[in-house]
């Protein structure tokens, strides 16, 4: 079945209802049997949780195989539900760690600590990950939690043009579009034209002039279609989405950081030892966001499960 992806920072800062991206796949929520399998637990227990959609799922089972490697008694607790609950579930001790997304998460936080309305009017996040890091440490400290350093691995706003097109003008990042003035057509939300993070951000920060502008959705299949048969040529897509990988698409690096980093993290409580922090942060670095999109459309189109992928990743880069 199709899980649901978070809701992007776009739309949180931007005022803009992006909603979500579909990450596919099945899962019945329960514990990683593989990851109970401990060597007796010596190093004692860890409680993983993880959101209800699957690349939360398949990260937070790759913490579990790789500490249950090293010699702790884990325990994950997939698809516990939204943030609010995972969260409260986090602070209440229920779960020690839980993968997270830089931006998104601190600006949760800043509501919570700061009033409802702080991440619109007082946003904390930055494009810059290891400063939001900080900004997110500094902020959660009262709250018994800590957050590894950032992967280079991130899911996030971004902007996609098709494979053939992106080798036949050579095409790797975003101010590459320059010499493109005049030839492009954008698609996404209804409102991009409108949005800092969208058709604004991309005329202001990058100084990109647009053909055209169709309305297609935001990082959905429409989006997708209208790359593929030429109706538009940049589209707004989330970056590690199977489907990039599925439908053959190039994202774009965001070179002058227009987008508010999400770059994926561990958000942990500051009892959970030393050595089993190493270990979270060993594994976020284990992967990149293209190899996030080809892991998430194993998940979403080829049918395989989160648990298996993440033991099978964790064997094969040697991260117990």
């Amino acid at each position: 079945m199709t899980m649901l992806r978070r809701l992007t920072v776009f739309a949180a800062t931007a005022g803009l209802a992006l909603g979500v991206a579909a990450c596919g796949g099945s899962s019945n929520g329960d514990s990683n049997d593989a990851a109970n399998d401990s060597n007796g637990g010596s190093k004692g227990k860890v409680v993983i949780g993880s959101a209800s959609f699957t690349e939360s799922e398949l990260i937070a089972r790759m913490y579990g195989y790789a500490l249950t490697a090293a010699g702790y008694d884990v325990e994950v607790r997939a698809n516990i539900g939204n943030r609010e609950i995972y969260a409260k579930a986090l602070q209440n001790n229920e779960i020690q760690v839980v993968p997270e997304y830089v931006g998104t998460v601190t600006e949760y936080f800043n509501a919570q600590i700061n009033g409802k309305d702080a991440a619109e009017k007082a946003p904390i996040a930055t494009s810059n990950a290891t400063a939001t890091v900080k900004k997110l440490n500094d902020l959660v400290s009262s709250l018994d939690l800590v957050a590894t350093p950032a992967s280079d691995a991130a899911d996030q706003n971004a902007f996609a043009v098709t494979n053939d097109f992106a080798k036949k003008n050579n095409l790797s990042k975003m101010s590459d579009l320059s010499k493109l003035n005049g030839q492009l057509t954008l698609g996404g939300p209804a409102e991009c034209p409108t949005r800092p993070f969208c058709q604004l951000g991309l005329e202001s920060t990058y100084g990109l002039k647009f053909k055209d502008f169709k309305p297609t959705d935001a990082g959905g299949s429409v989006t997708f279609g209208a790359l593929k048969d030429g109706t538009i040529t940049l589209g707004l897509v989330f970056s590690s989405d199977g489907a990039v990988a599925e439908n053959n698409l190039k994202v774009l690096e965001d070179d002058k950081n227009l987008q508010t980093a999400d770059n994926i993290i561990a958000l942990y409580r500051k009892a959970v030892p030393a050595d089993a922090v190493r270990i979270l942060e060993k594994v976020n670095a284990s992967f990149t966001t293209e190899d996030l999109q080809k892991l998430n459309k194993q998940i979403a189109i080829d049918k395989d499960e989160p648990s298996k992928l993440a033991e099978q990743w964790v064997k094969d880069h040697q991260l117990g």
